[in-house]
């Protein structure tokens, strides 16, 4: 499913965090989970983005990147050619990464700040 993209700029990649197998989510109910499978997803879906519940998560470069949903990085994804695609968006179901817990917790307030004064 590779796809013949463009290349992202910094400012998009800035807004998101890479992501890489053995990174641990955190849940509401406290439970740690380790992330896996996504060194085999990032040849098979490079240049392809899905999103849920506000997060988006994309490949780019044989990197996932994830990130929480402006309509900014949406044109962006869609500006340089990223197929929308259905796989697993980790922080994207109230989880967060662990050790990167207060980074995460920081793009979510600027994205959500984003999307008000869109609205506004």
């Amino acid at each position: 499913m590779a796809n013949n993209y463009k290349t992202l700029g910094e400012e998009v990649l800035e807004k998101a965090l890479c992501v890489c197998d053995g990174m641990s989510a955190v849940f509401d109910d406290h439970t740690i989970v380790p992330l896996t499978g996504i060194r085999e997803n990032c040849v098979k879906f490079d240049g392809c983005y899905s999103f849920n519940n506000s997060t988006i998560a994309f490949f780019y470069k044989h990197n996932l990147y994830v990130a929480p949903y402006t309509r900014a990085l949406d044109s962006a994804l869609s500006y340089a050619n990223f197929k929308q695609e259905s796989f697993y968006v980790p922080f994207s179901n109230w989880d967060y990464p662990m050790a990167y817990q207060s980074r995460w917790f920081m793009l979510r307030d600027v994205a959500r700040q984003a999307r008000q004064t869109f609205i506004a």
